[in-house]
């Protein structure tokens, strides 16, 4: 995809639901929960080998969540990026 190096291409995504049921009690009402989360990520990360032999690995992740249930809505989106250089121990 990019010259000159290794370039690798994730999709990763995860969901979870949850619900609960609590019995009201003396004072305290009875009450039903439920939540849901669904988060999908892409992340690209492209290794080049310098004229050095060192390693430069650049990376760049982004996503969307979306957190559902009884409670408000949410919708989030992020983005991230790195550049990694791993270091040669000398001796």
């Amino acid at each position: 995809m990019i010259p000159g190096g290794t370039t690798s291409l994730r999709l990763k995504g995860e969901t979870a639901f949850t619900w609960a049921e609590i019995d009201g009690a003396g004072s305290l009402e009875g009450m039903n929960l439920n939540a849901s989360r669904q988060r999908l990520m892409f992340e690209g990360v492209h290794a080049h080998t310098l004229a050095s032999g060192a390693t430069l690995t650049p990376s760049v992740e982004m996503g969307m969540r979306y957190d559902g249930g009884t409670g408000t809505p949410a919708t989030a989106s992020s983005l991230g990026a790195a550049c990694g250089m791993p270091t040669r121990p000398r001796g």
